[in-house]
């Protein structure tokens, strides 16, 4: 295993684990779980992997109370979650009409907050998370959805223009 293939492994992990900026994997899952897993030669190569990552400011070292542990850093952040703002958005507008025709929806039936936090939310990346209100709001504004309150839950309601969309 190279170099790269090795900081592609940590950082992987981090993706694995939805970490956002200050996430952490601690000592226990390097000795435990990724020294067993290479080889003598491979295992020689760790300590320049994290030096490398900690040079490209992806990662830092960090002793917490939980003991050592790799951090990621603002910049491994958006080098594990690449966006393209358009596609992000596009996706996320195509997985609220892919739910309304699932439920082969007329004007004026929902989706309730409960499918965007437990499924939707569940499917995106934490930077795809970030993008959520923003892709919502063009909907809205595209009089394809409104969103409202009906007894004392939040939802997303279909409007004749986003069923004729649909269809």
């Amino acid at each position: 295993m190279s170099l790269e293939k090795l900081n592609a492994r940590i950082l992987e992990r981090f993706r694995e684990t939805k970490s956002r900026p200050n996430g952490i994997l601690p000592e226990r899952w390097l000795t435990q779980v990724l020294l067993p897993s290479l080889n003598p030669k491979e295992q020689t190569l760790i300590n320049d992997s994290i030096k490398d990552l900690v040079g490209k400011d992806y990662i830092v070292e960090e002793n917490k109370a939980i003991g050592y542990c790799l951090v990621l850093t603002e910049n491994g952040y958006k080098h594990i979650y690449p966006i393209n703002e358009v596609q992000t958005k596009q996706k996320i507008k195509d997985a609220i009409n892919t739910q309304f025709r699932s439920q082969n929806s007329k004007p004026n039936h929902v989706i309730q907050d409960r499918w965007i936090n437990q499924v939707l939310m569940q499917s995106l990346n934490p930077r795809e998370q970030e993008y959520l209100g923003i892709a919502i709001d063009e909907m809205i504004e595209d009089k394809s959805i409104t969103c409202e309150n009906r007894s004392g839950m939040n939802c997303l309601v279909l409007s004749q223009a986003g069923f004729d969309s649909l269809y």
